[in-house]
């Protein structure tokens, strides 16, 4: 009697294990989708993220060629008269009876403007 009480215990107890297992296995389906889901989620707002960083971007380096540009002709324009002005000292060192040194220092500047 009591090995019969035995048997149908562990039986009761096989059975709950497999419904356990059953019932487990049958969710992982669902979690497993829930989780791709959430992750899909995620991922689609990073992308939307990076997008609008790489336009920010974008932007930036379009200032930045407008800076560099603007930059650029602002200092030209000055070092185009400062190269003129010692190029037409340097065409009149003779007759200016300019010590070498400053004929030399006048070459440097010259070429270094021309740069």
């Amino acid at each position: 009697s009591s090995s019969l009480w035995a048997q149908i215990l562990l039986v009761i107890f096989v059975a709950v294990v497999f419904a356990s297992v059953a019932f487990f296995l049958l969710r992982q389906p669902a979690v497993l989708q829930k989780l791709v889901q959430e992750r899909t989620i995620e991922l689609e707002l990073a992308q939307v993220e990076l997008e609008n960083k790489n336009r920010v971007l974008q932007q930036l380096d379009v200032m930045k060629d407008q800076f560099m540009a603007n930059t650029s002709h602002e200092l030209r324009t000055p070092l185009m008269g400062i190269i003129g002005l010692t190029e037409a000292l340097l065409d009149e060192a003779a007759e200016l009876n300019l010590p070498r040194r400053a004929r030399d220092t006048l070459k440097m500047v010259s070429q270094s403007g021309k740069r």
